[in-house]
């Protein structure tokens, strides 16, 4: 390209965005081409708006000078280290102030420019805490207060004084360890003090007596509880507790008495008598409770129980005391003989000569002796057997004799009445009653049988007999279940093996099964233990079932068996009533089998 030196032919102008430059395309065989001035980015080349230069580098360590009327900054925001005024960059605590024409440093002005109530206008919200020093903070006429919200607080480390009504609305007044309050006369009370109101006007102040108007009936007391635990009561001085015709005292504890107690009820029955004590009741005196036949007796300062001795009267000294005894246990009883003067009957004569002493029936009298005949024999109404079957008294005189009724064992006598019996089902048992014959309960046998074909059993579950099949196996256990929860009808089929029908028109007379024992034999060829569980279960109940017995056998391994009883829950759970039945499941305990488990099993139920 030629050398530009003729700037007379080439003028120098100012280049526009779309004036052409030529230059060569080392990218294209390094042709001539043309390109716009606004191709080119930088260089000096073309006039760049702010934007431009700004975007090219914002940052430069040379200053900026603005002249001319328009010579301004306009900007959102401004991040100055220093301002430079009149020359300088201010002392501390001076701040910017307009002349009219600029603007210099000041320091300070020392005279306020408005009021609080200007500042409020402006703006009632602070952030920066208000410290009032040496002076007070008055809030006065209607509407005026101090309010602190939530979660804000108060705290005051001074003295507070309330001239006026103080109210605490839901919340607590809380005192810290050292908390105090002070009465109306400026006392802050000692410990166990309470405060109590010194009436109308008068304030309030620390007492240690209880006003009147706090303290309680005894009514109100025991309204309130009348229960008192590990706490007793105490009554000191002159007092007395008195209880009305129908209170008492009921005490399971030990009693103590060691004042003077009378007791002054009269009535003779357990309920009325002073002092009641029942059939088992003991007194303990001196070392003991006593001894069958002991009497109470004092011993020195002791009472305590004894024997009783006494010196024996002669009988001149018992008769001279007294010789009239009345009353059901008014007998004498003598093993020796009696030598009387002479002897009374019942109209107190002595008699004559010759009589005899005759019994009336309800006394004795003097007549005449009898020859020895028998005078008349009367029968008497049965009687009940006490060992002889006829009784005859006397055996001279009237005779009486009295048949009596077989009474069982030993006591012969004539078949009782059976009016009261049944007379075409009832018989005489041995102990003489009519008894109606005890029905024949039902009773039998049932054996069971069951085997494994399956080559693996999980633990920790149930397996009962699988019989919903292409081929039937009713006596394999292999289907897995959950008789704890209603199963399937398959399920709950497959596993019934004992079923109560109940009596329908049978005349058996018992319409529960009872089993009375139930006998598991298993036998494997793999260690562990194997259990038979029999649960009961109510047919098309759709409900679980309940574990009624069970038998666990633990065996060795290698072609073991083992016997066991079964073990029943309880007798309701081993009785079936019509409509009930027995499902039986067999499992492993909590061990899995992976292959080859071979069992066999069978039980016997009796019942």
């Amino acid at each position: 390209m030629a050398k530009i030196e003729n700037t007379t032919v080439y003028p120098t102008v100012t280049p526009s965005a779309d004036d052409l430059l030529i230059a060569t395309d080392v990218s294209d065989s390094n042709k001539t081409v043309t390109f716009k001035v606004s191709s080119i980015v930088g260089a000096g080349g073309v006039a760049q708006d702010l934007q431009s230069v700004l975007t090219a580098g914002h940052t430069s360590t040379l200053g900026i000078t603005l002249t001319g009327a328009g010579g301004n900054i306009a900007c959102t925001d401004i991040y100055p280290v220093t301002v430079t005024a009149q020359g300088n960059i201010g002392n501390a605590g001076q701040i910017l102030s307009s002349t009219g024409s600029g603007i210099q440093w000041i320091n300070s002005p020392t005279v306020t420019c408005c009021g609080l109530n200007d500042v409020l206008t402006v703006s009632n919200t602070a952030t920066t805490a208000i410290n009032v020093n040496g002076v007070a903070l008055t809030v006065q006429n209607a509407g005026g207060g101090v309010r602190i919200l939530n979660p804000a607080t108060l705290t005051n480390s001074g003295t507070s004084t309330f001239t006026n009504t103080v109210n605490v609305n839901g919340t607590s007044l809380s005192f810290d360890a050292t908390g105090q309050i002070n009465d109306s006369n400026g006392v802050i009370g000692t410990a166990g003090q309470f405060l109590t109101s010194e009436g109308p006007g008068a304030g309030v102040a620390w007492s240690s007596t209880l006003p009147t108007a706090a303290n309680p009936t005894l009514q109100q007391v025991l309204t309130a509880g009348n229960t008192a635990a590990g706490v007793g009561i105490t009554f000191s001085g002159t007092s007395t507790i008195v209880l009305g015709a129908s209170n008492g005292i009921n005490s399971s504890g030990t009693n103590e008495f060691s004042g003077n107690n009378k007791y002054t009820a009269t009535g003779n029955l357990a309920t009325t008598s002073a002092i009641t004590l029942a059939a088992n009741a003991t007194i303990f005196a001196g070392t003991g409770i006593g001894t069958s036949g002991q009497v109470l007796a004092r011993s020195g300062t002791d009472i305590k129980w004894t024997t009783l001795s006494l010196t024996p009267n002669t009988l001149q000294q018992v008769l001279d005391t007294g010789n009239s005894a009345t009353g059901a246990n008014a007998n004498i009883t003598l093993s020796g003989f009696i030598k009387p003067g002479t002897i009374k009957d019942g109209a107190g004569s002595v008699g004559s000569a010759g009589q005899v002493l005759s019994s009336t029936g309800s006394a004795l009298a003097w007549t005449a002796a009898g020859t020895g005949a028998v005078a008349s024999v009367t029968g008497a109404g049965a009687g009940t057997s006490t060992g002889a079957a006829l009784t005859i008294a006397p055996t001279t005189g009237s005779v009486v004799v009295t048949p009596n009724a077989f009474a069982g064992a030993a006591n012969v006598g004539h078949v009782p009445s059976s009016a009261a019996a049944s007379q075409t089902t009832t018989f005489l048992r041995a102990d003489g009653s009519w008894q109606v014959p005890a029905a024949d309960a039902p009773h039998g046998i049932e054996n069971f049988k069951f085997y494994s074909d399956n080559v693996s059993y999980a633990g920790s579950t149930y397996y009962t007999l699988g019989k919903i099949s292409s081929t039937p196996t009713s006596d394999i256990l292999s289907t897995p279940v959950n008789p704890l929860a209603a199963m399937t009808y398959t399920e709950e089929m497959a596993g019934i093996i004992f079923t109560n029908p109940g009596d329908g028109t049978c005349a058996s007379g018992f319409n529960d099964i009872a089993i009375c024992n139930g006998k598991v034999q298993i036998g494997a060829n793999q260690a562990g233990t194997f259990r038979v569980t029999l649960w009961k279960l109510q047919l098309c109940g759709g409900v679980a079932a309940t574990i009624a017995g069970y038998a666990a056998i633990t065996l060795g391994g290698g072609g073991a068996m083992g016997c066991a009883d079964i073990t029943w829950v309880s007798t309701a759970l081993r009785t079936l009533e019509p409509g009930y039945a027995f499902y039986v499941t067999f499992d492993t305990g909590t061990t899995t089998f992976t292959s080859g488990l071979s069992f066999m099993t069978n039980f016997s139920l009796r019942w």
